[in-house]
């Protein structure tokens, strides 16, 4: 998986997650961000880990929201792993 197809799965989830009260309603309490702070995190390059970092929390999650999107959950996996970056914990060992 390449950069490009990492950010367009991460741009699926971005819109999964912000049509889904529910959904939306756990990353903010996950991550303790506020709803003004997403606003102006939505916007950028940075949603995209952000989101991502939220779909790794747990298999079942990750799993959920694969097939919500139409995704593999390898596929979100990998783009969890290449938006997070070497350090990121489905990245592999160093």
């Amino acid at each position: 998986m390449n950069f490009s197809a990492a950010e367009a799965i991460a741009s699926q989830l971005v819109m999964e997650i912000v049509s889904d009260p529910q959904l939306l309603g756990d990353l903010m309490q996950s991550s303790g961000v506020s709803g003004a702070d997403l606003r102006r995190l939505i916007d950028t390059p940075d949603i995209h880990p952000f989101v991502m970092n939220f779909a790794a929390q747990s298999d079942a999650l990750l799993v959920d929201l694969a097939q919500r999107i139409g995704a593999a959950p390898q596929d979100l996996a990998q783009a969890a792993a290449l938006l997070g970056g070497p350090g990121h914990h489905l990245w592999g060992d160093p």
